[in-house]
């Protein structure tokens, strides 16, 4: 069965920090729809790689392309507007909104220009208002959220605050979302509600690229699985052929994680 036509395409890829070749000739394809994990060992440049698709480093070599328009060293707020979303490692919230507030923010992306006056309550369109706040609310609701609407982000626990930076993203109406290690810190009951979420992105016709260190969670969602180490990519493929392939198991997988 014929592929999706591409979403994203990276092509020889250089990236190096002072004289760390952080990233070195990566190549990779991402079809419209689908769910394609980037994984590897600490130090692999799996976040680089996101930063350098993203717009947040434009200091690389090589060429990134997003829906067929070439997107290379062009500002992450640019590059958000033109369908790409993400979440980060470590989870970036504003403390001084409420949560409903911090899923607002992430409507910038289509809202007037008057969007922040909005969230601040600074001569706001009462009509803008409603219609970003319906749309952030359902957000919420998305994620399993909507309890806690008005409190305080702080008060959150760490994976609510993950699947608030979800909501967040999601909010852009991105085509495309990056997900930067959203399973890191939960507990089993929360990793399964990240499943389901990732699934229901999917069904909304979402594509998803998604770094993670959690082998269990990324085998059983992703169709396409990148691996790097040391900046290089060294297998891809579906699941079923990563946890087989030798170069894998012997550098990141290992037979003592019951992969091999």
């Amino acid at each position: 069965m014929d592929k999706d036509p591409l979403i994203l395409k990276g092509k020889g890829v250089y990236k190096s920090f002072g004289g760390l070749q952080a990233l070195a000739d990566v190549q990779f394809e991402v079809h419209a729809g689908e769910i394609f994990a980037v994984i590897g060992p600490n130090g692999a440049g799996k976040t680089t790689l996101f930063n350098v698709i993203s717009g947040v480093d434009r200091d690389f070599i090589g060429e990134v392309v997003f829906d067929t328009q070439p997107i290379s060293h062009l500002p992450s707020h640019v590059i958000s507007r033109r369908g790409m979303a993400r979440t980060f490692q470590n989870v970036r919230l504003f403390k001084n909104l409420s949560v409903l507030e911090n899923v607002m923010v992430g409507c910038h992306g289509w809202a007037s220009p008057g969007y922040v006056r909005t969230v601040f309550r600074l001569k706001r369109s009462r009509k803008e208002e409603r219609t970003i706040k319906e749309h952030a609310a359902g957000m919420l609701k998305f994620v399993g959220l909507e309890g806690r609407a008005e409190e305080d982000v702080e008060s959150l626990p760490l994976g609510e605050q993950k699947l608030l930076e979800m909501a967040r993203a999601l909010a852009a109406k991105p085509r495309l979302l990056l997900l930067d290690e959203p399973g890191a810190g939960l507990n089993d009951a929360e990793m399964e509600m990240l499943k389901s979420i990732i699934f229901k992105i999917r069904d909304q016709k979402i594509t998803q690229l998604i770094v993670e260190h959690n082998m269990k969670l990324i085998m059983s969602v992703s169709d396409e699985i990148m691996v790097l180490n040391f900046g290089t990519k060294i297998a891809e493929g579906k699941p079923s052929d990563i946890v087989r392939d030798e170069k894998v198991i012997e550098v990141y997988l290992g037979k003592e994680k019951g992969f091999a």
